[in-house]
């Protein structure tokens, strides 16, 4: 979410989409973004588990340039976010992915595995690490 918004606020020409399963969470986003400005965003609700139903499409029509996903990535074997990415990026050849996940978890692995087996599709991988700074 915050990663969302920082994003919005640092493009305003781009069209932002803020996404979460708990409906509590997305009226929460727009609240937030409301309160700080920010109008290139918009915020619905979205499981990732939609995405294993066979003939499930987005409930909007979008088409999207970059896909953030930031810590969505939660389990041992990622199908729905998996199945998310793979479905996403079928009729989108120049859609990119960010994906961010703690270190521990060793879901994010099997899902570039899974992208990279996609026929005609590149699939490069950097490791960042980031650190906390406190000031107590």
């Amino acid at each position: 979410a915050l990663t969302g918004l920082s994003i919005a606020r640092a493009f305003p020409e781009a069209e932002v989409h803020l996404t979460d399963y708990n409906p509590g969470i997305v009226e929460n986003l727009l609240q937030v973004a409301q309160r700080n400005n920010i109008s290139n965003v918009q915020t619905w609700e979205l499981d990732w588990n939609k995405f294993l139903e066979p003939g499930w499409k987005l409930p909007k029509n979008c088409q999207f340039d970059i896909v953030v996903a930031a810590d969505c990535v939660y389990h041992h074997v990622p199908a729905a976010f998996t199945a998310a990415a793979v479905r996403l990026s079928e009729d989108n050849d120049a859609l990119r992915f960010l994906m961010m996940s703690q270190a521990d978890r060793v879901g994010l692995p099997l899902v570039l595995d899974r992208l990279k087996e996609i026929p005609d599709r590149k699939v490069t991988t950097k490791a960042f690490t980031f650190s906390q700074y406190h000031t107590d």
